[in-house]
């Protein structure tokens, strides 16, 4: 792994296994959204992102998700599908599978065990923020 890549991913990774205030939880969830998500489904998360003509299923609108499910936001299902570890796909193969690639990233610098962690909150912050993007 290059040095850059390598720090950059040792930050990532000490960042997510602090606990951090919850204004600070919310800035990395919209980075990681930024980051992972924006590319399909928009900088607003409405499914227009610049990939998103590309890909053989439709987008998510996911400022839509609470609405979609009688006012809940369906947080349960929305970390399994940002997961995507489970048999349960929610976009068709065409969604990655964020969990395992949060996993193999961390794995290389700590154990497993914490590796799965780090998966973990990444996965709650990003959620958490789409979570604040209902309308």
């Amino acid at each position: 792994m290059p040095k850059k890549l390598m720090k950059s991913a040792v930050t990532g990774l000490v960042l997510a296994l602090i606990p951090v205030p919850s204004f600070a939880q919310e800035a990395l969830g919209r980075q990681e959204y930024l980051n992972s998500c924006a590319g399909c489904h928009g900088a607003k998360g409405k499914g227009d992102g610049p990939l998103a003509e590309l890909l053989t299923v439709r987008v998510s609108d996911l400022t839509v998700l609470a609405a979609n499910n009688d006012g809940t936001f369906p947080m349960h299902d929305v970390l399994m599908f940002i997961d995507g570890r489970s048999s349960i796909r929610a976009h068709g193969s065409d969604m990655p599978i964020w969990g395992q690639r949060y996993v193999d990233e961390a794995s290389a610098i700590v154990t497993r065990s914490e590796a799965e962690e780090y998966a973990k909150r990444r996965a709650l912050a990003l959620a958490t923020y789409i979570e604040e993007i209902q309308q």
